[in-house]
């Protein structure tokens, strides 16, 4: 006991520090794959069969190069979406993203190499570093992942809202207890925001004098915009003890990179960022989209006129499918995509479309697992109707009816519709109204943390949902 003591993510008692192992920003992990890349180049140089130690060079060589890794391989560890232990992912998505970030990241470092310092290196050296930087990025997280659940944050709710009535946002992983809630002192009929949560006590019974009673380190406000100035100066007290306050909104962003539709703050989301049209960022991501669009035109063409001849055998009816769908600022366009249906599909009437839906073809089953179906969507990109990377473009059908049942889902028209996106990628294949309204919280999650390297993590995730056959 007294040894672990000595390790900085345990407590006094013995107890995992769950605090302490938590990254709020990821500042941690981004410094940790940079000391990977440079001991993996180190490491992997000295172990080469072709190294001879009395002719190792110059120590700044060593430093400067190893330091080029480094740096490198952390860009492309966080631009590959390489997932921190705190948040939810799958051991398929660790170990997919882990190996092209490392694939990634030396293909960028042997090519700054080469045009810099002439200098292309060795398959052994090679193959030594990526081996080593993959088992450095892999290692560290599974084990701060086992260990995150020995002891786990203790939540406590104050207030209630319908978007705090399900347990499963306060539970991933096993990484969080939910302890219980703190009834509001306006409100004294409040009734428990889940089932069998016990009471805690009226925001008088949270003070810094008693946190220890509750040994408390998050407060999840479901309470919405109506705080008091009396709660607001109780609240406040309350990070110089060590606890977080954080809305509800807050709180899912943070731990599971989604937005609350439903008993978030209005404040907190209008205070967050918007890619607007006007800004530098749009014009980047447009330029982004023309370069991308272009290049994925230039390699995949060969292989329409194959997919046009196995559309058109495997059963009656056009090679091309047009719909409309709801655009950037709910403007109306056609997209374009091989069609993968029967000619009848929706002889009674508009409908969702489902994970291996029964009106699929046999080869359009295919296309619809390996998203070649929507390869003519590049031509949409290039016109500047859809971008690569966005909320899924949705039909006027069903827009007209989720805006009017769903709160803030004209908010996904703020930015142009995408080939893949967050919600693409972080939820399944949406068939209903609910799945509408869960990917729609991962989509106000993009609107409102709208980057390059957003972008760029969506595109290079797609990659192993695509050879996973994911849709």
């Amino acid at each position: 006991m007294t040894t672990l003591a000595l390790l900085p993510f345990v407590r006094p008692d013995g107890r995992v520090d769950r605090v302490a192992l938590h990254s709020r920003h990821g500042v941690r992990w981004l410094a940790w794959d940079f000391l990977v890349g440079i001991a993996a180049f180190w490491v992997g140089y000295i172990l080469s069969p072709h190294t001879v130690l009395s002719e190792m060079p110059a120590l700044y060589y060593m430093v400067i190069v190893g330091t080029l890794y480094g740096f490198t391989l952390s860009l492309c560890s966080r631009l590959s979406g390489v997932p921190r232990p705190e948040h939810t992912w799958s051991n398929y998505e660790l170990f997919a993203t882990a190996i092209l970030g490392v694939l990634f990241s030396y293909a960028v470092f042997s090519s700054v190499a080469g045009l810099v310092i002439f200098r292309i290196y060795g398959r052994f050296i090679a193959v030594g570093t990526m081996a080593l930087s993959l088992a450095g990025l892999l290692a560290p997280r599974m084990i701060v992942r086992a260990l995150l659940p020995l002891s786990p944050l203790r939540v406590a709710l104050y207030g209630s809202v319908p978007g705090c009535h399900e347990k499963d946002l306060f539970s991933p992983q096993g990484f969080m207890d939910l302890i219980g809630w703190f009834r509001p002192r306006k409100d004294c009929t409040a009734t428990p925001p889940l089932a069998d949560l016990p009471l805690l006590g009226n925001i008088e019974d949270l003070t810094c004098e008693s946190t220890s009673q509750f040994g408390l380190d998050i407060l999840v406000l479901c309470h919405g915009d109506h705080l008091t100035p009396e709660e607001g100066v109780a609240l406040m007290r309350l990070p110089s003890v060590g606890i977080d306050v954080l809305t509800l909104g807050a709180y899912l962003e943070r731990f599971q990179r989604k937005v609350a539709v439903e008993g978030c703050s209005a404040n907190w989301f209008a205070s967050g960022p918007a890619c607007m049209p006007n800004s530098s960022a749009f014009w980047a991501k447009r330029l982004l989209d023309i370069v991308l669009s272009l290049v994925g035109l230039v390699l995949t063409l060969p292989f329409w006129p194959l997919i046009a001849l196995a559309v058109k055998v495997s059963s009656p009816g056009p090679v091309l499918f047009r719909q409309k769908r709801v655009g950037y600022l709910g403007q109306i366009f056609e997209i374009t995509k091989f069609r993968t249906m029967r000619i009848d599909a929706e002889k009674n009437g508009a409908q969702f479309a489902v994970a291996n839906d029964p009106r699929a073809t046999r080869i359009g089953n295919f296309l619809r697992i390996t998203r070649l179906d929507e390869l003519p969507q590049l031509l949409n990109i290039l016109n500047g109707t859809m971008s690569l990377v966005g909320p899924r473009p949705e039909r006027p059908e069903f827009v007209k009816d989720l805006v009017q049942d769903i709160p803030l889902y004209e908010l996904r028209h703020m930015v142009p519709p995408g080939l893949t996106g967050w919600a693409q990628i972080r939820y399944r294949y949406g068939a209903s109204r609910d799945d509408a309204q869960r990917k729609l919280e991962f989509d106000l999650y993009y609107l409102r943390h709208y980057s390059l390297a957003l972008d760029l993590e969506i595109i290079i995730k797609t990659i192993p949902m695509m050879m996973k056959g994911s849709r």
